[in-house]
């Protein structure tokens, strides 16, 4: 099925972003300062994931594209095999109209 097919290749376009993203999240984890950390947690925090986010930003914006394609490509295959089928349920009622007239 041509469907498999597509969304083994989204999953594995995901995981190479995956991979990057989990990369880039060990550098930020080995660079935590404790001693601002310790004095203003939240703030701190708040601004590490502010930074990670804006650094991982294009990677998450190709993630959406990476989706939004994929959903494209699915409702044109349901779309294509939802045209077959009718094209086929019209053929067989032609098919029937014709053997009626005989």
């Amino acid at each position: 099925m041509a469907s498999d097919k597509l969304i083994k290749e989204h999953q594995e376009k995901l995981q190479v972003l995956r991979d990057d993203i989990k990369g880039r999240k060990q550098e930020i984890l080995d660079n935590i300062n404790i001693d601002e950390l310790m004095m203003s947690p939240k703030e701190y925090l708040t601004q590490l994931a502010k930074e990670f986010y804006e650094s991982n930003q294009d990677r998450f914006e190709k993630a959406i594209e990476h989706g939004k394609d994929l959903s494209k490509k699915m409702l044109k295959e349901v779309n294509n095999d939802t045209g077959e089928v009718q094209d086929a349920e019209v053929r067989n009622e032609q098919e029937e109209d014709s053997t009626v007239v005989e």
